[in-house]
């Protein structure tokens, strides 16, 4: 299945396994909206767009869905990437249920 012309989105896309996803989305042809509440490491390319984003918040999430669908016309692609870790002691991380 080829991927390009493609639109995506890829929340947590400034750094680590998001970073890596937006990179081969994009090496495979694919347009990328990077959705993180940081700025991204990396260079961005041309056929990308970043939008700082918190998906924790509903405008957030439906500005960066506004602006790959009027940038590219469209949306095939989602990658929920986001999410925190805080660093701490195993002992010290608490289990819900």
């Amino acid at each position: 299945m080829s991927l390009a012309g493609k639109v995506a989105i890829v929340t947590g896309s400034s750094m680590g396994i998001g970073e890596a996803i937006a990179k081969k989305l994009l090496k495979d042809g694919t347009k990328v909206v990077l959705a993180d509440v940081k700025e991204s490491t990396w260079q961005v390319p041309a056929d990308a767009s970043h939008i700082k984003c918190d998906v924790s918040n509903a405008n957030d999430v439906q500005l960066v869905i506004k602006t790959a669908t009027e940038k590219w016309k469209r949306l095939d692609i989602i990658v929920n990437n986001a999410g925190i870790y805080p660093f701490m002691p195993l002992g010290d991380v608490q289990v819900c249920c």
